[in-house]
């Protein structure tokens, strides 16, 4: 992989934390920056590269589209070989690696020709895993991988198109965190005057609820027969008098987070480095959420800083007339996720994917030109969320599902459900599993 953005490291994590989980120690699973630890300067330079041609965009979006033709990224791969194919090469083989599992456009080309090369295509299995959504750069497919991991349909016609056969293509979804898959775990659900451990399904509350376990949607009442028998299982007392248990689970998750317990939350997100409009975006809700006629709000805010801790400082220096939650860089995203009922974040395919497992409608403020450009119709268009970048039109959409259009944002939670892949980190890896399982050959590394 390659840290040119967080969600080519944070699909190579999840796959490593699905290999732990389903196989234990039958596994080594390492995760390389080949480029930045293995390539020579000038090009072991490409994630700074890359964060800059972002930054400008312009400049990445001409680069994009610049180096689509095959033509010419197969001359350039073939150009920067000469250069970097020792040391490449080195990087691979000090693993000695049953299976490579690449995660980013640029891991295909290069250790390819190095392992065509050594005479290895038949004795390593090399794979291919997408982490694009729908629009996706040719350099993702290469004729010679055993096995290319498509996040879609789109993604997949894409593959064909570039000449993959469809015996060597596998559409499962993106892979995200093993703890997104599985109910969310609040320290404590407290019943009356008892408290006992339990599960959080982290969906949206709506008048005809559904939670998502393990992957399969259950009606209500189907629920509450699981949460009881688990109850019953590890003999504890527990008394669940209505339907509103499901609100409990999101109501402890808020306590813990330290937000209102029933007002409908939405979470505001900038990426790992807290960047886009997120402040701007944030005054707009405080004044949107805030009923100005009653004196009361109608909703309340958590907003993901990432490291931007001056953004942070920023807005815990504001006096908001609406309850705002401030968290800084957060490891349990499917916490904050759980505790809230809509999300508004640029176009990344990780949290567009995460989002989808809980079942939060999303509001899309931005996109990073190519890569991420067929998301935006992607969410919009499935009807499981809406794009703008203006932060006054999204704060008025948001007040909006929080007020007369709650019907609106319940169905957009139902498409957002349907539309996801929780199982796909767990299809792959034992797909990969059966792949290695039947190569017949040992490695003979030189």
């Amino acid at each position: 992989m390659s840290d040119t953005g967080g969600g080519h490291r944070a699909s190579a994590e999840a796959i490593k934390a699905a290999f732990n989980e389903e196989f234990g120690d039958d596994y080594q699973v390492y995760i390389t920056d080949l480029w930045t630890d293995h390539t020579p300067w000038p090009f072991n330079q490409l994630p700074r590269s890359y964060n800059f041609l972002v930054k400008h965009g312009p400049l990445w979006k001409m680069t994009y589209y610049a180096s689509a033709p095959r033509v010419v990224h197969q001359s350039n791969f073939a150009a920067t070989s000469t250069f970097i194919a020792r040391e490449v090469a080195k990087g691979l083989m000090k693993y000695q690696p049953d299976i490579i599992i690449s995660v980013h456009p640029l891991m295909q080309h290069v250790p390819l020709r190095i392992l065509r090369a050594k005479g290895l295509l038949e004795k390593i299995v090399f794979t291919t895993v997408v982490t694009d959504l729908c629009t996706c750069h040719p350099t993702w497919f290469h004729k010679l991988v055993t096995r290319c991991y498509c996040p879609s349909d789109e993604v997949a016609k894409r593959a064909v198109k570039a000449g993959l056969k469809p015996s060597q293509i596998k559409v499962y979804g993106l892979p995200v965190r093993p703890s997104f898959v599985k109910p969310v775990r609040p320290k404590k659900l407290t019943m009356g005057a008892r408290s006992t451990d339990c599960f959080s399904f982290g969906c949206p509350i709506t008048s005809q609820a559904k939670v998502s376990i393990e992957g399969n949607e259950l009606e209500t009442h189907q629920a509450m027969n699981m949460f009881k028998k688990f109850c019953s299982f590890l003999d504890l007392a527990v008394y669940i008098p209505n339907k509103e248990f499901l609100t409990m689970f999101k109501v402890e998750l808020r306590r813990e987070l330290g937000m209102d317990e029933y007002l409908p939350a939405v979470l505001l997100m900038g990426g790992g480095e807290g960047m886009g409009p997120i402040e701007t975006t944030a005054r707009a809700l405080g004044d949107a959420l805030y009923d100005e006629r009653t004196g009361e709000p109608i909703g309340q805010v958590l907003v993901i800083c990432g490291r931007n801790k001056k953004l942070a400082s920023r807005l815990l220096a504001n006096d908001w007339k609406i309850p705002f939650q401030v968290k800084g860089f957060v490891t349990k995203m499917e916490e904050c996720m759980g505790a809230c009922d809509c999300i508004i974040t640029k176009a990344g395919p990780g949290t567009i994917a995460e989002s989808m497992i809980r079942g939060l409608p999303i509001i899309l403020n931005d996109y990073i030109a190519g890569q991420e450009a067929g998301n935006v119709p992607y969410v919009v268009e499935n009807g499981c969320g809406k794009y703008s970048k203006s932060p006054k039109d999204i704060a008025r959409i948001v007040s909006q599902w929080f007020g007369p259009k709650q019907d609106e944002l319940k169905a957009m939670s139902q498409n957002a459900l349907r539309l996801a892949k929780p199982d796909a980190v767990f299809k792959i890896v034992h797909d990969l599993h059966e792949l290695v399982r039947h190569r017949i050959f040992v490695p003979q590394y030189c």
